[in-house]
């Protein structure tokens, strides 16, 4: 840099542009770092595991990442695959069952256990018509 721009003896439209390109440098990082921190803590990886009642493998049970749409269900053996972030918490819910949420964390693979809701009907009844 001139050493007269720095004693201010420098034209009004030089001292503006260079100005403008602090300001515009500024911006430029700020951008970058928030681009860069958001990208870093909002890293989702995959997360698998097994859902059971007792040693029942159990088919069909949603498998949600709370307070977002994604979702998946266990296949017939009761595994599932989903993507979620480490401070996610992953909601296990089925008929008949009680709801279970559990917090990913560093935890890449689960074991599951729901319980049978105690609310559960002991009788069916059918109308035919």
């Amino acid at each position: 840099m001139n050493v007269a721009l720095l004693r201010g003896k420098c034209t009004a439209s030089v001292r503006s542009c260079l100005l403008q390109a602090k300001k515009l440098r500024i911006l430029i990082l700020f951008a970058v770092f928030t681009f860069s921190s958001s990208v870093l803590l909002a890293q989702e990886s995959t997360v698998t595991g097994r859902v059971t009642a007792g040693d029942t493998a159990l088919a069909g049970v949603t498998v949600s990442v709370k307070g977002t749409l994604a979702a998946t269900q266990t296949d017939q053996n009761g595994n599932f695959t989903i993507s979620a972030s480490p401070k996610a918490i992953l909601v296990f819910s089925s008929v008949g069952y009680i709801s279970q949420e559990v917090s990913v964390g560093t935890r890449k693979d689960f074991s599951i256990q729901l319980r049978t809701a105690a609310n559960s009907m002991s009788e069916v009844v059918v109308v035919g018509y």
